[in-house]
């Protein structure tokens, strides 16, 4: 989904980006038609319906879809809804075509100096699609030399300093948030070992190595990427390890002093930032405002995916930050901390906590909703919402950052007053 998207935006659609023009140029300016295939029905794909939403809106760009029966499908799905709606685009000018195919598994590749074709099968039989570049995405299983069964250590740990992650600990599933999940608890379970003496280190660390980079060559090759920047991009990036390596090492570029805070905290005020995302939205919306609060104040960011409701602290305030995906449903990460509020095992009163939702309003029916089942569940087990309720149109023109810092401008001055108990 991410590469057809890239190939057939509109360069004018690229404003803000760091695309390089030149590269992008070479990549897409010959492609007029991408053929989308997948394995599954609309209801059984693993892509989230924002993703088919904003292909579909994209200009100059018609959409073609085959191997859906609407009779046969569940309309009030919403990866079914958003699939359904693609024939609804109808550019005044086709630029690039896009037919997308469902129900079909990859056969064989025809060709002899170059790939020519592609051969699928499906229930009507073989598809031959021919083509000049395949890109793929397919493959589930552990090769030969893999060092444990696939999914047999869901913990992640295998014995003390034998650790898995991604789908060798959990199987295939690929989206972001599993992956920086994995990763967390793959830290902590190693953090727990070092410390509790199950690993023992005692080598010395790696040597010096030759052109290394410090965190301040770093901030001095992001400068000069920013400074060069093409209008309307962010930044024209550094091509060559030499030319990054160069800027590295030039002190004559300076570096920017870091951020000031924007937004205040009140005194005294201790603030904890809970993130639920399936493709990590939330998430960054949740750093923009730990940065926008300062580093010196009183600020904790923390996934809901790796949080209860027993580790709420009462003693500061919170900021819910929950993305809406599927047919109006929780982020699965969120889904385990909704079933214990749920479950009514947990007392919040005295705990207080604003909510942004973020949502895209094209889905009329489910707009937000995540964030709504949130709140739901947490007023019912005790707590108190402060604020306005804030939410963010992933179809609007303005970008969740801002929207939500200026919301959080609007909720901090309600911290003062008193909490309910």
């Amino acid at each position: 989904m991410d590469v057809t998207r890239m190939l057939v935006r509109d360069v004018d659609d690229l404003g803000g980006s760091d695309v390089d023009d030149e590269a992008r140029e070479r990549l897409c300016s010959e492609v007029r038609t991408v053929h989308l295939v997948g394995r599954s029905t609309p209801s059984a794909a693993k892509f989230d319906p924002v993703m088919v939403r904003e292909l579909g809106s994209l200009r100059g760009v018609r959409h073609v879809v085959h191997g859906v029966d609407p009779d046969e499908e569940d309309s009030r799905d919403a990866r079914v809804e958003a699939v359904l709606s693609l024939a609804e685009s109808r550019p005044d000018r086709e630029r690039v075509r896009v037919e997308w195919w469902f129900g079909l598994s990859p056969v064989r590749l025809e060709g002899t100096d170059a790939v020519r074709a592609v051969v699928f099968s499906g229930d009507g039989g073989e598809v031959v699609l021919e083509t000049d570049d395949v890109v793929t995405a397919v493959g589930f299983a552990g090769g030969p030399h893999t060092p444990v069964e696939p999914g047999s250590s869901p913990e992640g740990r295998v014995e003390p300093g034998l650790y898995t992650a991604g789908w060798l600990r959990r199987g295939p599933r690929g989206t972001i948030p599993d992956q920086r999940l994995d990763a967390r608890s793959l830290a902590r379970a190693v953090h727990e070992d070092v410390a509790d003496g199950a690993v023992t280190v005692s080598a010395a660390g790696l040597p010096p190595r030759a052109r290394e980079v410090s965190f301040d060559g770093w901030r001095r090759i992001d400068a000069r990427e920013r400074l060069a920047a093409a209008p309307g991009r962010r930044r024209t990036k550094l091509a060559s390890r030499e030319a990054q390596l160069e800027a590295a090492a030039d002190a004559s570029v300076e570096l920017p002093e870091p951020d000031e805070a924007g937004v205040h905290l009140p005194p005294g005020t201790a603030l904890t930032i809970l993130f639920a995302t399936e493709s990590g939205g939330a998430e960054l919306v949740a750093e923009d405002l730990h940065r926008a609060l300062g580093e010196d104040a009183d600020v904790q960011v923390q996934d809901l995916g790796m949080t209860t409701p027993d580790d709420l602290d009462p003693g500061r305030a919170h900021l819910l930050i929950c993305s809406t995906y599927g047919d109006g449903e929780v982020p699965t990460s969120a889904r385990p901390f909704h079933a214990s509020l749920q479950s009514g095992s947990t007392d919040l009163h005295g705990l207080r906590y604003a909510v942004f939702g973020m949502g895209d309003r094209s889905y009329t029916r489910t707009y937000s909703r995540g964030s709504e089942l949130l709140d739901e569940a947490l007023t019912a087990s005790g707590a108190t919402r402060f604020g306005q309720y804030g939410r963010h149109d992933a179809s609007g023109p303005d970008a969740a950052a801002e929207a939500a810092v200026e919301w959080l401008e609007s909720v901090l001055p309600e911290l003062t007053g008193p909490a309910d108990v």
